[in-house]
């Protein structure tokens, strides 16, 4: 059991059932996903996350998104440890086949890929 109690956010048994929901459906976890789903803010799931990190419960990826990809839902292009930071450029998208020569061509979000099935309590 992970205890919450350093997360303010998470100290609402309801959150805390919901986040154990996720963890239990989900094999990654996004920050934007458990804010939503627990009424936390961006920051505070986003801490837990990288806390999980520290404890090698989750390994934090980086998803790195082409801004010309029209797929629906949008597709990652890459996907990279996040201590790798950010790829080198230029690269070629393998969607639409374009160069992609600056950052701004370039969207960043995250998810934690869990290692085992945590079960958190207040």
């Amino acid at each position: 059991m992970i205890s919450l109690q350093r997360f303010r956010c998470f100290r609402n048994v309801n959150a805390i059932s919901v986040l154990n929901r996720l963890a239990e459906m989900h094999s990654g976890l996004m920050p934007h996903q458990i804010a939503s789903a627990t009424g936390c803010s961006l920051d505070e799931a986003m801490s837990l996350l990288l806390h999980l990190s520290t404890l090698d419960i989750a390994k934090a990826k980086t998803l790195v998104y082409h801004i010309n990809d029209n797929t629906d839902p949008p597709v990652s292009i890459l996907t990279r440890n996040l201590n790798e930071g950010p790829p080198e450029l230029p690269l070629v998208c393998p969607i639409c086949g374009q160069d992609i020569e600056n950052y701004e061509e370039l969207l960043f979000d995250f998810i934690f890929i869990l290692n085992t099935k945590p079960h958190f309590k207040e």
